[in-house]
């Protein structure tokens, strides 16, 4: 009966399991067939010869508000990367061209245009991937990609025991520990290449005999202690309930030193702690001071908040306004400075990711762009197998910031705005900010080194760096007058769940 039980509840549970990771499945495919059967996407992607106004068009009213919305709809979609031999190739951080697709473990040829495909990125990481209907002249394809343990269940029980796992084929997937299965209960996940295992021998057994014996040795161990305890400690349970006493005395309100004979046993023990009573003291007075240092920063932390909530919901209901007065530029500046408020707090934390890090730089320069139209242009070059790296927050849109108010002027023309990431070692990559601009001879150099910018100094981002990541990281700078200048950041790879220090 009680056998009969478990596989019933086995069975349950595998059942439920399944269902829940179909759910993610289905959410994952209905985001993906938002983008790819959005006439307005295909359009786009399919014309030729596309203005530039128009292409700004599609990424003002179609582009961001579809990723915006998914994004907000699921919000277990870690990244969202569009491949495509059409004009569009690289004129996002999120727009590469076909060739990009050789960095990820995707078959094109398995795809249709109604049909998504599941793999598995590395250890921790899965990505589904779909194509837009056929074009006779362009290709254009989507890949979503999800933490493992964001759509699969942890797989643990109470205890540690590892109870199930998903496996392609023969390889197991999800959990990276392997299983030994003896005995398992299996079920095929709807519109993917996985199955779910669920492993019998995990359960807990029971043993009536076994459980019987073990209480028993319990019982006695328990009994010969207790007589044990008794005996060796006799002799010296008064001294130490006089102690107790004396402690307790101590800890009142008014505490007063334990005072001990020289006859008393327990002289040394006693001296010691009362020097532990003292620190105590001393301690419970420090962290109260602490605790309300703490209850002010939580207090000015809701203010910001606050403030943050009244600046967002403002910009939103001008940008309404200006929707409704059919004033496109003004909402266009609008979302874009709200854009960047948003990236620049980071909700107070000081770990970000090197993408979420080019987005506020990126919605910066257009902000700048939007202020001095055709004052210079910009280009990158950015190592997509390092925006999941974690670095610290706000580290060089003042350096951008500082290449567009002193090195360009305004009567140059073809000014040029270059930012690249690249790999230098395993374990080391740099940032590249170059200009083209007016350049800095050694004094004026120095003089934009202290120059504050967005709140504080150049120099102050190359102490953070340091100081967060060691000496062998910083800024490194190589400016000519009249040449322009180079500005490269070198900084640890880390990965995604490294700990970085938070105030």
């Amino acid at each position: 009966m009680a056998r009969q039980t478990q596989e019933e509840a086995l069975s349950d549970v595998l059942l439920q399991t399944e269902r829940n990771i179909t759910t993610h499945v289905d959410d994952f495919r209905h985001s993906l067939s938002l983008l790819t059967e959005n006439t307005a996407f295909q359009s786009a992607l399919y014309t030729e010869n596309i203005s530039m106004f128009d292409r700004y068009l599609f990424f003002r009213d179609t582009f961001d508000p579809s990723l915006d919305y998914i994004r907000v709809t699921n919000p277990a979609i870690d990244r969202i990367l569009f491949f495509t031999d059409s004009s569009y190739a690289n004129q996002r951080l999120n727009i590469l061209s076909l060739e990009g697709m050789k960095e990820f473990p995707l078959d094109p040829q398995k795809l249709r245009s109604n049909n998504a495909q599941w793999v598995e990125l590395d250890t921790e990481t899965l990505g589904v991937f779909g194509g837009f209907p056929g074009s006779t002249s362009f290709k254009t394809f989507v890949l979503m990609t999800v933490k493992k343990k964001d759509i699969f269940p942890a797989f643990y029980s109470s205890e540690g025991r590892i109870l199930g796992g998903i496996f392609l084929e023969n390889k197991q997937i999800y959990p990276p520990n392997p299983i030994d299965f003896t005995k398992h209960y299996q079920a095929k996940i709807e519109n993917t290449p996985w199955t779910l295992y669920l492993n019998e021998s995990s359960l807990p057994k029971t043993d009536s005999t076994f459980l019987f014996i073990a209480i028993i040795t319990i019982l006695c161990s328990i009994g010969i202690a207790y007589y044990m305890s008794r005996f060796f400690t006799r002799n010296i349970s008064q001294e130490i309930t006089h102690l107790k006493q004396r402690v307790n005395r101590s800890l009142s309100n008014d505490p007063k030193p334990i005072l001990i004979e020289q006859q008393e046993e327990f002289l040394e023990l006693s001296n010691d702690i009362q020097d532990m009573l003292e620190m105590v003291l001393t301690l419970q007075k420090e962290n109260y001071n602490n605790h309300l240092e703490s209850k002010d920063r939580e207090y000015q932390a809701m203010i910001n908040q606050i403030n943050s909530h009244f600046l967002y919901n403002t910009l939103s209901a001008v940008n309404w306004h200006a929707v409704i007065s059919g004033q496109e530029e003004i909402s266009y500046a609008i979302q874009l400075l709200s854009k960047y408020y948003r990236t620049t707090l980071n909700k107070g934390k000081n770990k970000i990711l090197l993408q979420d890090e080019l987005d506020n730089v990126q919605t910066y320069i257009d902000l700048q762009l939007f202020l001095h139209p055709n004052r210079f242009t910009v280009n990158y070059d950015i190592d997509t197998t390092l925006l999941e790296v974690p670095i610290i927050h706000l580290l060089f849109q003042p350096i951008v910031e500082n290449a567009i108010e002193h090195g360009f002027s305004q009567d140059l023309p073809n000014q040029l705005l270059s930012i690249k990431t690249q790999r230098e070692t395993d374990d080391i990559f740099s940032i590249k900010i170059e200009d083209n601009g007016t350049g800095f001879n050694i004094e004026q150099l120095d003089n934009i080194f202290i120059k504050k910018a967005q709140g504080y100094g150049l120099s102050n981002i190359n102490q953070r760096i340091k100081f967060y990541f060691g000496d062998k990281y910083g800024l490194l700078f190589d400016s000519q007058e009249g040449m322009g200048t180079l500005v490269t950041i070198l900084l640890p790879i880390l990965s995604e769940d490294s700990t970085i220090k938070e105030f």
